[in-house]
């Protein structure tokens, strides 16, 4: 059974292990999901990397009906889809035995009264390299932080305060914003203006513990001078997950009462002054290796020949962009040594994977294309007596969606099928639950609204809490399937192809792959839609009906 239910005096435990969506193991977590529905619960996913639409019903419901629920998640994939769900957890994280030997991703300097100086002489004394660094000083709400400014041009980083919802970059320097709470995840700056915490509204300790979930062993946490005493009740929870523990030498300080809180903790690894603080940081941080060019195609048929899945003809600076990204990720620094941690860790394969399969998408993306489809090519489609629509690279969904709302506007979803694929079997699952973010739907209403649409962008979802789900008549024409448009073959014959943003990634060779799989799996006259930037030559079998929206007519022979 991978289902292991417990009861202590803390309550109702299970225990969920292995594939969550082999049929055994679904439907006894359903059936236990059933009968403690009204009970406080406490769940551990140890492997699962998506949840099942009944699963994650069910914890849902639970968050409605303000049951506690408790969810511990041990895969970071999984940790993503329910914070972008709103949907409480906890990433558990290990200390990895030699973190003192881990190269270091992630630097974050914390301080309070007389910390400016040392935090612009430990960045004008870093060397360069791929490191993320954040910077966080107790600063009133009502005062404006001039930090990003000061520090601009006295390092070899880009310096700027940080946004909401932005994406961390590499050689990068973040400074808290005054007034509200940073905090890292899952790659992305999240601003909060909760309660202060220690008296302190940006708080070192907040940043401190989301940073070290977010780097664990690859952060380097630096404590500097100050008074108060936020900043040292999170170094316990940087041990614990593997994360470095520096503090500045309180001797050579004179606010130094921040840096006695720290030291009467115990939970740091090290004190040093500024001087050995610079050594010690060299020796940690340094740039990751280029991939040689000599060894990429070799690395790539090694991954078909271990994983089966074919990178070999993908276009080498997007690999190679890739695989520098996924190396500083894991805190690999030289490209042989990545390649041995790849071929012999299906796990570390799998992050690879998932990195590969980029899977960036939204609602009504480029609006002109799907104000297009909606005055001229739906017309067209609507003398057929069933239509059928392929998304192909569909990852989580939003464009399959997209596309059922519109045939419903236009009276024609009752006689339609939508096959909505990607290679990535996860991002399938999480398109095939219908589960998004309430802030990310409410991004989309003007793109809806460009795109010809006659409601309200919301009007197409239901309010389940703390997230939104598609209407169920916009699920029932949906078909979802993993495929590789590199090795699978032809699902079926469709009046309406959308491949948008997948050629770009591919050599020439490649894009004529595709496109002959494309051709084949299209009706007479037919219609195939790109990307903006996608117009692979010669387009046999095709003719351009729209240049500016890249939409494809097929033209097959008599």
């Amino acid at each position: 059974m991978s289902v292991k239910r417990t009861e202590d005096a803390q309550g109702i435990h299970l225990a969920i292990l292995g594939d969550i969506s082999r049929r055994q193991t679904l439907q006894a977590l359903t059936e236990e999901l059933a009968q403690l529905a009204t009970l406080p619960l406490s769940l551990s996913f140890y492997d699962a990397r998506t949840l099942p639409a009944t699963v994650l019903a069910a914890l849902v419901a639970r968050h409605q009906q303000g049951i506690p629920t408790r969810l511990m998640i041990y895969h970071e994939m999984l940790a993503t889809y329910l914070f972008r769900l709103n949907i409480p957890h906890t990433l558990q994280t290990r200390r990895p035995e030699n973190h003192h030997h881990q190269p270091c991703k992630a630097l974050v300097l914390g301080g309070s009264a007389g910390s400016f100086h040392s935090i612009l002489e430990i960045l004008q004394q870093l060397p360069e390299s791929s490191l993320s660094i954040f910077v966080v000083q107790h600063i009133l709400a009502d005062q404006p932080n001039q930090m990003a400014q000061l520090l601009q041009g006295k390092s070899r980083y880009q310096v700027k305060e940080a946004e909401q919802g932005e994406k961390v970059q590499p050689g990068y320097v973040y400074i808290a914003p005054p007034g509200c709470h940073t905090r890292v995840h899952q790659g992305t700056i999240v601003l909060g203006d909760d309660l202060p915490q220690h008296f302190a509204r940006p708080s070192i300790d907040v940043l401190f513990e989301s940073l070290a979930i977010e780097y664990g062993a690859g952060l380097i946490a630096v404590l500097l001078s100050g008074y108060n005493s936020d900043g040292s009740h999170s170094l316990a929870h940087l041990q614990r997950c593997g994360s470095t523990v520096i503090l500045q030498d309180p001797h050579e300080c004179r606010e130094k009462e921040l840096l006695q809180h720290g030291r009467n903790t115990g939970h740091f690894d090290y004190i040093f002054p500024l001087t050995e603080m610079h050594s010690y940081l060299r020796r940690r941080i340094g740039p990751p290796q280029a991939v040689p060019e000599k060894d990429l195609g070799q690395f790539l048929q090694a991954i078909y020949d271990t994983y089966g899945y074919d990178y070999r003809l993908y276009s080498p600076s997007s690999i190679q962009r890739l695989l520098r990204k996924e190396m500083h990720e894991q805190g690999i620094f030289r490209f042989s040594q990545f390649r041995e941690h790849i071929l012999n860790s299906p796990e570390a394969f799998e992050r690879l994977f998932l990195e590969f399969s980029v899977n960036f998408t939204s609602f009504f993306r480029k609006p002109e294309v799907f104000q297009q489809l909606r005055a001229e090519i739906i017309p067209y489609l609507r003398s057929y007596p069933h239509i059928k629509i392929w998304c192909a690279a569909c990852a989580t969904g939003e464009e399959p969606y997209s596309l059922a709302m519109l045939l419903a506007e236009e009276g024609l979803l009752h006689k339609s099928h939508i096959y909505a694929t990607d290679i990535n079997p996860y991002m399938v699952e999480i398109a095939r639950n219908g589960y998004f973010s309430k802030q990310d739907v409410a991004k989309n209403q003007t793109p809806y609204q460009q795109s010809g649409g006659k409601g309200h962008f919301l009007d197409w979802f239901e309010d389940v809490g703390p997230c939104l789900r598609i209407r169920p008549e916009l699920l029932k024409p949906m078909l979802f399937f993993s495929h590789s448009l590199v090795n699978s073959g032809i699902l079926n014959e469709f009046n309406l192809i959308l491949c948008r943003n997948v050629l770009i990634y591919f050599q020439p060779e490649l894009q004529q792959h595709v496109m002959t799989l494309l051709y084949n799996s299209c009706v007479p006259n037919g219609f195939v839609v790109l990307g903006e930037t996608e117009m692979p030559a010669p387009l046999q079998g095709f003719v351009v009906y729209d240049p500016a929206t890249k939409i494809l007519k097929s033209v097959h022979a008599p």
